[in-house]
């Protein structure tokens, strides 16, 4: 769990003189002071109505990093996370995804409890507990707020990697292909051209190329 100083929180005084400095600003201003004052702590809940999608524009124009849920991942993932933390035994580790939903439903979620959000969906979505829960848009919905954790993005990166690999067999002609089990949950595919030959792994949270031999 994130630590802050006691200084970076707003009491109702400070709150009440923030909000009559603020009154009669443009929305991009108090965006633009909302940014400058949570950082990376701060992120914008949207549910992808004209509002919201104004809302959004003025914050991807300010900073194109910014951090966007949307209502209904926020209705999901609430839950999901409280069922997680109860069936946890362990009291420390409890509390600590007890404050990930907290934060969650108060849209600040800092990096270290990203990193714990991760791994609830990665349990739900490898379990198929998602899917059975929330249906399958549900489960695609959750599944994109996975890769946007360090957990969901390490994949995708590789995925990348291997997709740009394999253009290298653009305009070959393909003489072989073979897939192998590798393992529980692991595969190895071969990739024979007139040029070249490549190997991919493919494991339940991983794909790369293992080799690729150029000239054979």
């Amino acid at each position: 769990m994130a630590v802050y100083d006691v200084d970076d929180y707003l009491d109702e005084w400070e709150v009440g003189e923030i909000a009559l400095e603020l009154d009669d600003q443009e929305p991009r201003e108090v965006l633009r002071w909302g940014m400058e004052r949570f950082g990376g702590r701060l992120a914008i809940c949207t549910s992808f109505q004209s509002d919201g999608m104004a809302i959004l524009d003025m914050a991807w124009r300010i900073d194109p990093g910014v951090r966007v849920f949307t209502a209904v991942e926020q209705e999901l993932l609430v839950p999901e996370i409280a069922t997680f933390a109860g069936a946890l035994h362990d009291p420390t580790a409890r509390a600590r995804y007890e404050h990930l939903r907290v934060a969650v439903e108060e849209g600040e979620v800092d990096d270290v409890l990203v990193g714990h959000l991760g791994n609830v969906l990665e349990i739900g979505l490898q379990s198929g507990r998602l899917r059975r829960f929330y249906g399958a848009d549900g489960e695609a919905a959750l599944a994109r707020v996975f890769r946007r954790t360090p957990a969901g993005a390490a994949p995708v990166k590789a995925a990348s990697a291997v997709t740009e690999a394999l253009t290298a067999l653009h305009g070959q002609n393909i003489q072989d292909i073979q897939i192998s089990a590798l393992g529980p949950g692991s595969y190895g595919l071969m990739i024979d051209t007139d040029c070249c030959q490549i190997n991919v792994r493919i494991d339940r949270n991983d794909v790369r190329v293992e080799n690729l031999a150029v000239g054979i």
